[in-house]
């Protein structure tokens, strides 16, 4: 197998994205950077009943500490905790008290953190924390975008002396996501419906409590001989898990076989077993001669819809729609384009009031285009009154 990683830093955002044997199976964003932070927070409140403390560590909502003895703390108390898994949709962070590191270091960190809530660990490059996500996953071949995400890298695994016998190679000439076909891929996992080359689809619904999936083989040719539509649902399963992969999804995932598959025969149970091994944690729960299969599958991110999307009518879901950031992290890589396609053109960013708004509250990202591009670039409020819109003109 040939596994290949893509790391693309952006002046919003940094990506990565993990290639085995040409296909997206997984994706990292710098908003999972978060998860193993070292925080100092303060006790916001306790529950004596869920034997829990809700710590606030700076983010928008508490992260969830549970403790044994509670009465061991009281609100407003500072306490040192660690991210044990990033904050989901409505839920904040869960947190933790083992924190891996030395009284004494703890100590001089907290002393120089002053009042709480503080980060009191140094903040590693976007592009390292990507690398540290997809170690495991050996990849031979990191190919970087972006100037300075190749050098902390670069520096990193010098410094670092890690043991890897991954190519580092730098990328200049364009968008790395685009040329290897991972920007499709996240268009791909963000719709409702993956259509299957035999003819099937799969019909992805993500609720708050679980994940249903449809495999649904009515399309396929010899629909009514049951040894057909078990062909066409083993060849359904590697991609089904492929974009629970993609797709980032975790809890309980409920999959609906065709029944004449499933009853009385085991290729199909097979089939699923080897193929929840891609999935680290994945747990075969049940599967019945109805066609329902349960896996749980360790939830240890917000899922891609969740990161990407905010609640509303039409969009890339029903009932879903690009959320701003999303949509002025694109905007931003349009421009960034431009401006090195054309090292010496003024460009203007034009996109919807709330997306430059954005932009503008976010002093970083503008000054990641300057520092790499010079000051070519204007913000401009579009009149056009699609949401989604957005365009980077030529000043002439």
């Amino acid at each position: 197998m040939t596994v290949k990683l893509l790391i693309e830093e952006s002046p919003a955002e940094t990506r990565a994205a993990l290639i085995k044997n040409g296909q997206v199976w997984s994706l990292w964003f710098s908003a999972d950077a978060e998860a193993g932070g070292l925080y100092l927070g303060k006790v916001k409140s306790i529950d004596r009943k869920l034997q829990a403390a809700f710590i606030d560590i700076g983010f928008a909502d508490a992260g969830f500490l549970p403790i044994t003895d509670t009465h061991k703390l009281s609100e407003g108390q500072p306490v040192p905790v660690r991210i044990k898994r990033s904050a989901t949709s409505g839920k904040g962070p869960l947190l933790t008290t083992q924190l891996g590191i030395g009284k004494d270091s703890l100590t001089a960190l907290v002393e120089r953190a002053g009042n709480a809530p503080a980060k009191l660990d140094q903040i590693e490059a976007d592009a390292v924390q990507a690398y540290r996500h997809f170690e495991k996953s050996q990849p031979s071949e990191v190919i970087v975008s972006g100037t300075s995400a190749f050098l902390a890298l670069q520096a990193y695994i010098k410094s670092e002396k890690v043991e890897a016998n991954s190519e580092l190679t730098a990328y200049a000439d364009g968008s790395l996501f685009e040329l290897e076909s991972a920007q499709e891929a996240i268009e791909l996992a963000l719709s409702r419906t993956v259509t299957l080359p035999g003819g099937g689809r799969l019909i992805f619904d993500e609720a708050e409590a679980l994940t249903a999936v449809d495999v649904d083989v009515a399309a396929t040719q010899g629909q009514s001989k049951r040894g057909s539509i078990i062909k066409a649902c083993l060849e359904a399963i590697p991609e089904l898990f492929r974009q629970v992969s993609l797709r980032r999804i975790g809890g309980q995932v409920v999959i609906d076989f065709p029944a004449l598959a499933v009853k009385g025969g085991g290729q199909v149970r097979a089939a699923l077993k080897e193929a929840a091994k891609t999935l680290p944690g994945a747990r075969l729960i049940r599967l019945d001669d109805t066609g329902l299969a349960i896996y749980t599958v360790p939830r240890r991110q917000l899922s891609l819809l969740d990161l990407m999307t905010d609640y509303h009518g039409p969009g890339p879901v029903q009932g879903r729609r690009l959320s701003i950031h999303s949509l002025a992290a694109e905007v931003l890589r349009k421009a960034e384009t431009q401006l090195r396609q054309n090292p010496s053109g003024r460009f203007e960013i034009l996109a919807v009031e709330e997306v430059i708004d954005l932009i503008a509250a976010k002093p970083d990202w503008q000054q990641k285009l300057t520092n790499q591009y010079g000051a070519r670039f204007s913000l401009s409020v579009s009149k056009k009154k699609e949401r989604e819109w957005s365009d980077v003109r030529e000043i002439r």
